[in-house]
């Protein structure tokens, strides 16, 4: 697991989850778990082929199991009266950039993002990552 400063659980963001075609959220006092002053994130790799959300999905929702036909099982979700979570809404898979996951993969973002924070924090924030690639390209795989 993870571990991490109590005090930085404020500066995490939500995190949401698109099943079934339905957007779900999980705040980071949902994920992020408090044990006696140190905290741990709540997403653990798992080897099967499914994801195990449990308590801190289902946290400021109230939910309502339908498990009457078996075959077509479902669960119900929405946000108690006194939740802070944002309706329960559908939605698609966002769409992704090729571009920006090619930069990613580049030595150049490691240091853009990693090193040079340490050296210059000024630099870092105001100089566009689109300025280096185009003096390499993009990165090939």
């Amino acid at each position: 697991m993870v571990s991490m400063s109590c005090s930085d659980v404020k500066n995490y963001e939500d995190v949401f989850f698109l099943i079934g075609g339905y957007w779900l959220q999980m705040k980071p006092q949902d994920y992020i778990i408090n044990l006696s002053g140190t905290c741990f994130l709540g997403f653990v790799p798992h080897p099967g082929s499914y994801y195990l959300l449990g308590t801190g999905l289902m946290a400021g929702y109230y939910t309502i199991h339908d498990n009457s036909d078996h075959a077509n099982a479902r669960i119900g979700f929405v946000p108690h009266t006194t939740s802070s979570k944002i309706e329960v809404s559908t939605g698609t898979n966002p769409k992704r950039a090729v571009q920006y996951l090619q930069w990613e993969r580049t030595f150049l973002f490691d240091i853009y993002a990693y090193i040079l924070p340490y050296y210059d924090s000024y630099w870092i924030f105001y100089v566009p990552a689109y300025v280096i690639t185009s003096f390499i390209g993009p990165s090939t795989y």
